[in-house]
């Protein structure tokens, strides 16, 4: 049983408070690390190493508070001795737990440290379990919502590739005309490029996660590929009703690989035409200081600010599933393949005015960077 007169850092059991030193307690809770900062002071938390004062000094509450009002509520508290133990699993710190005793006649000791260090070994665990089991939980759902999704995806093209035949082999007796039969087969087309673009997304994401992805790179006119995905694009442009304007002074040449930059491209029009509601897109192309800078914006829907942090994450939709399709790769895409030619993306968005993502690439690999800049 603990004793009476153990002050419990983090509100531990078995501290018998005065009225005076209540409010104490509440206002050092509160104080223990305020909107999630951390110290620059060394503690058990951030050190990883136990910490134990048979007799608490004056220095020793400066040295490993907070700032000057923790230390002002530990010595309010009246306490005389103090230990912390790190909790600690798989190599990984999770926090700590403090304790502090009042009664100058029982100070902590060598034998109180280990058995606060077993209770924090066993603490820990138990926390990590609950992690652990939290992100399966997560993962499940997440699996379970993109198989939902995938089985969707996957199988819309399928019905309209269905009728365009079926109707071929009703009329097979007819001989349709030369123009009926390649309408037919031009609209079969679309739905196999489609399927064949999902499937190409799962497998990137798949040697992404995995680490598999190789890059070809070779000198490369940003300009020429955007030109490329804006032809691609020009019936679905249409068919939105988006107008896309693209500004650019001209070629804007580096070392990337041809097809991710590409893909990077056709990932973010294809967003913006998706979302941008039929309303304007802008594509802007610009060289900086050994950089290139792409930036696509639309005007449409934008994106709620809770969801900014996790837009370029596996699976991550903006938007219910329902309204708009897609497996929720396109800006994991975008982001991983930025990030593996060296360069970064962000975004920027304002609900009901639009979304302005810009991705920034260095010219050349940042290994020969380097090397021109210590030459």
């Amino acid at each position: 049983m603990w004793p009476k007169r153990t002050a419990g850092f983090a509100g531990w059991p078995g501290f018998t408070p005065t009225p005076r030193s209540r409010g104490s307690c509440a206002s050092w809770r509160s104080a223990i690390c305020p909107n999630g900062a951390r110290s620059s002071r060394p503690s058990a938390s951030w050190s990883g190493k136990p910490f134990l004062r048979s007799e608490l000094s004056e220095p020793d509450m400066h040295d490993y508070s907070l700032d000057a009002e923790n230390a002002r509520l530990i010595r309010e508290l009246g306490t005389r001795s103090g230990m912390a133990v790190p909790l600690m699993a798989r190599g990984r710190t999770l926090g700590a737990i403090s304790m502090g005793r009042t009664d100058p006649k029982r100070p902590f000791g060598p034998s109180d440290l280990a058995l606060m260090e077993e209770l924090a070994h066993r603490a820990a665990m138990a926390i990590d379990n609950a992690h652990i089991y939290q992100e399966a939980q997560e993962g499940i759902r997440v699996r379970e919502e993109f198989l939902g999704v995938a089985a969707h995806e996957l199988k819309t093209p399928i019905p309209s590739m269905n009728i365009v035949l079926q109707s071929v082999l009703r009329r097979r007796n007819e001989r349709p005309s030369a123009e009926r039969l390649m309408q037919a087969l031009e609209s079969a087309e679309k739905q196999v490029q489609r399927l064949m673009r999902l499937v190409d997304d799962v497998l990137d994401v798949s040697r992404l996660h995995a680490g598999r992805l190789k890059l070809h790179l070779e000198r490369v006119d940003f300009l020429a590929v955007v030109g490329e995905v804006m032809e691609r694009f020009i019936e679905t442009a249409a068919r939105t009703g988006s107008r896309v304007d693209v500004r650019a002074e001209g070629p804007v040449e580096g070392m990337w690989d041809r097809s991710r930059l590409d893909q990077v491209v056709a990932n973010l029009l294809g967003n913006a035409l998706k979302f941008g509601e039929g309303r304007p897109i802008e594509i802007s192309l610009s060289r900086g200081e050994g950089t290139a800078e792409l930036v696509v914006e639309d005007h449409g829907i934008g994106i709620p600010p809770e969801r900014l942090l996790h837009i370029f994450e596996r699976f991550e939709r903006a938007v219910p599933t329902r309204h708009y399709g897609g497996f929720g790769l396109g800006l994991y895409i975008v982001r991983s393949l930025t990030e593996a030619m060296g360069g970064t993306v962000r975004v920027d968005s304002t609900p009901g005015l639009g979304s302005r993502f810009t991705v920034v690439l260095p010219c050349q690999p940042l290994n020969e960077a380097a090397g021109e800049s210590q030459a």
